[in-house]
């Protein structure tokens, strides 16, 4: 369990580190140029491959918030995501439950198609961490998952609506097994 407070504890620390600042500068932060912090808050969806009981594909809801600090066409990206799922199955285990939290760090690029719509590609490292808690028999076990960084990968759409108000869909593939893509993590969310 400390494993979790740990992960959390630092996610929580660098985005409220990078929240004060962009509170105390007010809506956007201009250095030189057209660099500029976003904050976005994500709702979407992941489908994930899980191994147990036996090899299947889950599909979990998901929240967060996206930190992108930079140009348009270079910008440094911090994600942090929180995803609970519960499976309920017929033969035991009865019910397995999952709980994650996966923290990105990367680079994006965004290129704007006239003044509404953009496309934009991202890529780097995603820290996961997490317990499985699985009821068999009545019994309930709870596994503490080990730290897993991977490579991700992803492409989105946008539209911007006025000057501060921006929505955004994206589909990355965090890369959890290179051989096997069904066994990779697909992650759809939309940021505003």
């Amino acid at each position: 369990m400390q494993k979790n407070t740990l992960f959390q504890s630092a996610a929580l620390l660098v985005l409220g580190s990078l929240f004060s600042s962009y509170a105390f500068a007010g809506a956007e932060l201009s250095l030189t140029g057209d660099a500029s912090l976003q904050i976005m808050p994500i709702v979407g969806y992941s489908q994930t491959y899980r191994d147990k009981p036996t090899g299947h594909t889950s599909r979990t809801f998901v929240y967060g918030l996206r930190v992108t600090y930079g140009v348009d066409y270079l910008s440094g990206e911090l994600e942090y995501t929180k995803e609970k799922d519960t499976e309920d199955f017929d033969t035991a285990p009865e019910k397995i439950v999952n709980d994650d939290e996966k923290l990105k760090l990367g680079l994006r690029s965004t290129y704007h198609l006239g003044p509404y719509f953009f496309i934009s590609g991202r890529a780097g490292g995603q820290a996961s961490q997490g317990t499985t808690e699985t009821t068999n028999g009545g019994v309930v076990t709870k596994e503490d998952k080990d730290l897993s960084i991977y490579p991700y990968a992803g492409a989105g759409l946008g539209v911007h609506f006025g000057q501060f108000l921006t929505l955004s869909a994206n589909s990355t593939v965090v890369f959890t097994n290179g051989s096997k893509m069904r066994e990779n993590e697909i992650q759809n969310t939309i940021a505003l």
